[in-house]
């Protein structure tokens, strides 16, 4: 039998409370969700790697699987662009909760000139395919991908350098040269603007 490869959904919640169960089932989905991180003082970033060198880190997309019929995606801009990728999934509802913030977050980018394209890679199970494409006819604030399956998985958080039992939202900038600089992993919140707008504007 494989290792699992499946990622929790961060909640949010004090460390009191129980994590409950992610809805919607299906091969990506954890059994329970996570508590919520607290994310340290020192920055919006939990792990960084330099633009280059002996341990930077080369982004590569995870393989994909076409959009569920119906789901139309905005095409991501063209040239050199900095990239910000969240994985998500429709059961998460932090994750959805996070859309709105995204989408202020690209028109403040774009006001201020900074070239920022949004990657937004669900980890949704086939089960879920519905609830992904009404989801992406309503809009999201980026181009959205859907992981090609479970075993894909594992192999992208080992990319992003966190723990295969890490909870999504997860959270990875990649510069304009393809480099992996920036991954977070939990919720995020209005007041980390300034910080992921130093990282792409530096």
């Amino acid at each position: 039998m494989g290792v699992l490869l499946l990622a929790a959904c961060d909640r949010g919640g004090g460390d009191d409370k129980k994590p409950a169960p992610p809805q919607g089932g299906g091969r990506f989905d954890a059994v329970q969700a996570a508590p919520r991180k607290v994310v340290d003082e020192r920055g919006f970033c939990e792990k960084t790697w330099p633009a280059d060198g002996p341990t930077a880190r080369k982004w590569t997309p995870p393989p994909e699987q076409p959009l569920p019929a119906g789901a139309k995606t905005a095409a991501p801009g063209e040239g050199k662009r900095w990239t910000y990728v969240n994985l998500w999934a429709t059961w998460c509802q932090p994750c959805i909760q996070e859309m709105g913030l995204f989408s202020r977050w690209s028109d403040a980018f774009r006001k201020e000139g900074l070239p920022v394209d949004f990657q937004l890679v669900s980890i949704d199970a086939p089960e879920a395919a519905d609830a992904l494409a009404e989801r992406v006819r309503k809009g999201l604030p980026g181009t959205v991908r859907w992981l090609r399956g479970a075993d894909d998985l594992g192999p992208l958080l080992d990319a992003l350098g966190v723990e295969r039992t890490a909870a999504i939202p997860i959270h990875a900038v990649v510069d304009p040269e393809g480099m992996l600089r920036c991954v977070r992993v939990g919720a995020i919140h209005p007041e980390d603007y300034p910080s992921v707008k130093a990282l792409v504007g530096g």
